[in-house]
């Protein structure tokens, strides 16, 4: 390991001068740093390449091994869609061949001697949400589709009128996104975030308190039970993972939807106060609504990260 890899990289303190050793960025996980102050420090200088970092070790580097002693190594390396879904079980495997079964002549059979008796008809189901009532059944990602999302966003509705499923899955989503926007944007990391190296699981417990805080945010047939049905939901293997990290290209792929980041980033400023680096799509939401009123696709070109950084750069 050449001398500089060893050391932090705003401070060049050696890693053998650090009082807990180097960490190292959570999201390249190339360089390294101190502490969590030279970390905010040096991140104006290494958010220019901390994205393109990333990906070319995601493409280029084996998983590191979990036997290496440096202490930098200790910090859990968030997973992507891609490690999400080869730790799963493979569905697309042929299945093992099975012996053919022999077949013998069915005898025949006898007459009844009484009547059949009625079958019992079959008691409905019962609705996991009554007052669930979904816009229209939809073949994609999400149960339910949602007409004019964006003004139910204006209303502070977005999660209503939609499958339960879609509700767990759209807030963890809109979790996601916001930890990876705050990353990229401020360098912004919880001690207990996918890129924090805690338990994710412990941070989105505060999300969900802060949804809890915001009167009117989540459905109105929402309960103490379904925090702990969503955290269910994150802690199982697949898309909603909570320990996999999202970007807005695997969004938009995912939901074929080129505006669900733009959604889920607006109902993320509704949760926390604020939008992604500050700002505020108050602007952005009524120009998605004139759009929606006037039966055309809706803008892209704002609210995402290029633009934000370009505005943030000029501060």
């Amino acid at each position: 390991m050449p001398e500089s890899d060893n050391r932090c990289a705003q401070c060049n303190k050696a890693a053998s001068d650090a009082a807990s050793g180097l960490k190292r960025c959570a999201k390249c996980r190339v360089v390294r740093y101190c502490s969590r102050d030279c970390q905010k420090t040096h991140w104006k200088v290494h958010k220019k390449v901390c994205t393109e970092t990333a990906i070319a070790q995601n493409e280029d580097e084996t998983p590191p091994s979990t036997s290496a002693t440096s202490p930098a190594s200790t910090t859990p390396t968030p997973t992507t869609k891609a490690t999400a879904a080869a730790s799963s079980p493979s569905t697309t495997s042929a299945p093992a061949p099975t012996a053919a079964k022999t077949t013998t002549p069915a005898s025949p059979a006898k007459k009844a001697t009484t009547p059949a008796k009625p079958a019992t008809p079959a008691t409905p189901a019962k609705p996991t949400n009554p007052a669930n009532k979904p816009a229209s059944k939809s073949d994609g990602p999400l149960k339910t589709t949602i007409l004019q999302p964006f003004h139910k966003l204006h209303a502070k509705q977005w999660l209503y009128d939609r499958d339960t499923d879609d509700v767990y899955k759209l807030l963890i989503d809109t979790y996601r996104l916001r930890v990876e926007d705050d990353y990229v944007l401020e360098g912004e990391v919880s001690a207990n975030s996918l890129y924090g190296g805690g338990n994710p699981l412990e941070d989105f417990k505060d999300f969900l308190k802060k949804c809890h805080a915001k009167k009117g945010l989540l459905p109105p047939w929402w309960t103490k039970d379904c925090d702990k049905d969503c955290l269910a939901v994150g802690t199982k293997a697949g898309w909603s993972s909570l320990r996999s990290a999202v970007e807005k290209g695997d969004i938009i792929n995912h939901y074929s939807d080129s505006l669900m980041p733009m959604q889920l980033r607006m109902m993320g400023e509704q949760v926390f106060g604020r939008g992604p680096g500050g700002q505020n799509g108050d602007s952005m939401l009524r120009i998605q609504m004139q759009s929606e009123i006037a039966g055309v696709k809706g803008v892209t070109t704002q609210l995402d990260l290029s633009t934000i950084l370009k505005h943030m750069g000029k501060k």
